[in-house]
């Protein structure tokens, strides 16, 4: 059975998109996985930020973006262990409805938080903790 031209072109560029998607699925799929694997310990979650992925603001939920370098990011600690979740862990016995999200990243200063308040603003804050100085 021989296929016609237009036939082959038709046929290639539907192997040829049709192993794109496949690959781009198994790349997104790794990615997921990797940040899943080491979120906790030094990573960043799938949103780009440390800790838990923040769903959608709730009614009456007040939200804390702090900001700043290594000490705010918690190098070199498990995610709970950092500056915010400790906050986070000492509001919730007042106020359960506030919930500090930790936008802090290594060696980040303080030109930086502008644009990194920028890139967050789906995340909906209220209030914004900046903490710039030396470890």
């Amino acid at each position: 059975m021989t296929l016609s031209p237009l036939k082959r072109i038709v046929f290639a560029l539907i192997a040829i998109t049709g192993s794109f998607v496949v690959m781009l699925l198994i790349l997104f799929g790794l990615d997921l996985y990797a940040h899943t694997r080491v979120e906790r310990s030094a990573g960043l979650n799938r949103q780009g930020y440390r800790g838990p992925v923040i769903g959608r603001k709730q009614p009456g939920e007040i939200r804390i973006a702090m900001l700043g370098g290594s000490t705010v990011f918690g190098f070199d600690v498990e995610v709970e262990d950092t500056l915010p979740a400790k906050l986070d862990l000492e509001l919730a016995k007042t106020h359960p409805s506030a919930h500090v999200v930790n936008l802090g990243y290594h060696q980040e200063g303080a030109i930086s938080f502008v644009p990194t308040l920028r890139s967050y603003e789906y995340l909906d804050y209220d209030v914004v903790l900046l903490y710039e100085g030396y470890n």
